[in-house]
């Protein structure tokens, strides 16, 4: 089983960095050749989505933009039903779900059974910074936490952050 972590998000616009800070925290704690392949990036969905290929579990970690409250949401993308979703709470040049659901009309082979996405909410990113703030710090630290629950544990043990 191969297992893929991504840290989705732009680290030099401050607070967007925020699930790439939480993937190089996980790489810190499992090590380069830990129990997943850790990756970090800031391109778009498709190309996320062409990223899982192959593997058996993906876990995606990114920042929420403008959800309410401070509560890191799990979501659980399941390829092979999603012709009946619609839209998706990541983005980043179309959402994650559509990105999907093309490479599924398109034939792709090797898409995960279950794609989970952790969000933890930001404010929308106003300029170039590549310091992150403290509550951004604070929500990559749950954010790596809630991913090394994922792989250790699964859906049910992952939940508390």
């Amino acid at each position: 089983m191969t297992a893929l972590i991504i840290g989705w998000g732009n680290p030099i616009a401050g607070d967007d960095g925020l699930g790439w800070k939480a993937a190089e925290l996980v790489r810190e704690h499992v090590g380069r050749a830990g129990p997943a392949e850790v990756v970090t990036t800031a391109l778009g969905a498709l190309r996320v989505a062409e990223r899982m290929l192959g593997h058996d579990r993906v876990v995606v970690l990114d920042a929420a933009v403008n959800t309410e409250g401070s509560e890191i949401v799990r979501t659980v993308i399941r390829p092979r039903e999603i012709e009946a979703a619609d839209g998706g709470p990541i983005g980043h040049d179309g959402s994650l779900i559509d990105a999907v659901r093309a490479l599924r009309r398109l034939g792709a082979d090797g898409l995960p059974d279950e794609i989970v996405l952790y969000g933890a909410p930001i404010a929308v990113p106003r300029d170039w910074e590549d310091r992150p703030s403290t509550s951004m710090e604070e929500a990559a630290a749950r954010l790596a936490r809630a991913a090394l629950a994922e792989l250790v544990f699964g859906r049910k043990e992952a939940a508390v952050v």
